[in-house]
């Protein structure tokens, strides 16, 4: 986990110190994380998973064949999502195949440990069980999030990746401090023609006079749609971009698992 916080500060700080010290600017992207960080997800999530119980499972047949039980539900459950996401990424398969490793075999340990009513570790297959959900879910969030950019004025509408989006009308909103240009759009799914209106904004500050574009963002349980939009000057034109982010919900309840994991650990060793 140290080796992930240090790779985000450096990815972070190291576009700062270049711009002060040689007035150059660069910027560090995804590109940069996955180079350093993916290579390594995958052995990680497999040594967290059988590290802690690494004298457990040697030289044990039975354990071997579970393993390999487990390796091969994780695959499975992979190639179901690549079926569901009509999508492939190598790296991608091999990130998820292991987060579910770890997520099964956490909840294996757990079960085993309840029936076998052994001393059982909370602290550390709350704190796994949570990191490889995490992982599980920004796998997914990463490779299958829909987004598009496009120009559309009022009345005409957009169709991409089983979406359509009608920009149906604009208002004006006189705010205290502010004029707000809000945007009304209904996106439409066209695999099961549900429906949801997305208002984003356009805020115009009198003083100072400044502009600000707030995106609309619709949750659910199983996805997040965000819709942003700018004037195209001296035009009846509106960029708009859209983005449909997978699962976003569920990446912020993975890293509470995680911290509950942690206050947990720190709970038990004071007691």
């Amino acid at each position: 986990m140290a080796f992930y916080l240090v790779t985000i500060l450096i990815g972070t700080t190291y576009p700062i110190f270049t711009e002060v010290l040689k007035d150059t600017k660069i910027s560090v992207g995804p590109p940069f994380y996955d180079t350093v960080i993916i290579p390594l997800v995958v052995p990680f999530l497999v040594i967290m998973a059988l590290a802690p119980k690494a004298k457990w499972i040697k030289n044990n047949f039975k354990k071997s064949v579970s393993l390999t039980l487990i390796v091969f539900f994780s695959i499975i459950i992979n190639f179901g999502i690549e079926r569901y996401f009509n999508s492939y990424s190598v790296l991608t398969n091999l990130i998820i195949i292991s987060s579910i490793f770890l997520i099964i075999y956490s909840i294996i340990d757990l079960v085993k440990s309840l029936i076998k009513k052994n001393s059982i570790d909370i602290p550390r297959i709350i704190s796994h069980l949570g990191f490889g959900l995490l992982v599980f879910f920004i796998g997914i969030n990463h490779s299958f999030s829909i987004s598009n950019d496009f120009n559309i004025k009022v009345g005409e509408k957009k169709k991409f990746n089983n979406y359509s989006i009608d920009f149906q009308s604009l208002e004006i909103k006189e705010r205290k401090n502010y004029k707000a240009v809000v945007g009304i759009f209904n996106i439409t799914n066209l695999k099961d023609l549900s429906q949801e209106f997305l208002t984003p904004e356009i805020r115009i500050y009198n003083q100072p006079e400044t502009l600000t574009y707030e995106a609309s963002i619709r949750s659910k349980i199983s996805h997040d749609l965000y819709l942003t939009m700018s004037n195209i000057n001296r035009t009846e034109f509106y960029n708009i971009k859209f983005q449909k982010k997978p699962f976003m919900v569920w990446i912020w309840l993975s890293a509470i698992l995680i911290s509950i994991g942690g206050f947990l650990r720190v709970f038990k060793n004071e007691n």
